[in-house]
């Protein structure tokens, strides 16, 4: 219900009122709460959550159980995520309803089996470790079409995730180009022809899925000093 409730009321709102950037970083402050507060020897499932005693279990319980359903929305599509909550309400308002429960029901609206996606968001913890550790662009004779190859990683140590990856390449000339792949096992070789040489990539540029961030990739922040008197707002930042 948490996770649930953070990302309809605090969240969905900036999307509805489309405001993008907002949006964006509502997605951001989720996905570095997570980081920040979860290390990963103090992981633990989201479906073990069951009240918040502290930043940590706001950071499992709240934010990344509200990126689950981000995840969810993009996994299932728009049409069916709204249409599977209408249909969870209905059929469970005043009741007690289970993450099983939940599944059930979006599996049937998406006619899709999902017992994947719960057990490696849900049962399972921890988040992927995205990197790029091979990129290679070839220019084509005669042309200034440029095939480019790389090998995306997706994993946590020796753990595969499977998801939907977004990716901003950027070009000569100010040139971007957006694409969303789907990374199925533990290292992904895609192959796209670019109009101009591309110079640098973007993983996860817009903050749409839960992933590991290096340490030393997050803004500096004084949560191991103030965390113990500094109260918790409803996004999960303090003060």
């Amino acid at each position: 219900m948490e996770g649930l409730t953070t990302y309809l009321a605090n969240y969905y709102w900036h999307e509805l009122m489309g405001d993008r950037a907002q949006a964006r970083d509502q997605r951001r402050l989720m996905v570095q709460g997570y980081n920040l507060h979860v290390p990963p020897e103090r992981d633990y499932p989201v479906a073990q959550f069951t009240q918040k005693q502290d930043e940590h279990d706001n950071a499992i319980g709240y934010q990344k159980a509200a990126m689950l359903f981000h995840l969810l929305r993009q996994e299932v599509g728009e049409e069916t995520f709204w249409r599977a909550l209408t249909s969870l309400v209905a059929q469970y308002r005043g009741r007690h309803a289970e993450w099983r429960d939940l599944e059930r029901v979006f599996a049937e609206e998406s006619r899709q089996d999902l017992r994947w996606f719960f057990a490696q968001w849900v049962e399972q913890d921890g988040a992927p470790v995205l990197s790029l550790p091979e990129a290679v662009a070839h220019p084509v004779a005669g042309s200034q079409r440029r095939p480019f190859s790389w090998r995306p990683r997706s994993s946590n140590r020796t753990k595969p995730f499977r998801l939907l990856l977004q990716l901003l390449i950027r070009m000569e000339g100010d040139r971007e180009h957006l694409l969303t792949l789907p990374l199925r096992s533990l290292r992904e070789t895609i192959s796209i022809t670019l109009p101009a040489r591309p110079i640098a990539i973007d993983l996860d540029p817009e903050f749409m899925t839960v992933r590991r961030i290096a340490r030393q990739a997050l803004p500096p922040v004084l949560n191991s000093l103030c965390h113990r008197s500094a109260p918790i707002g409803p996004d999960g930042v303090y003060g």
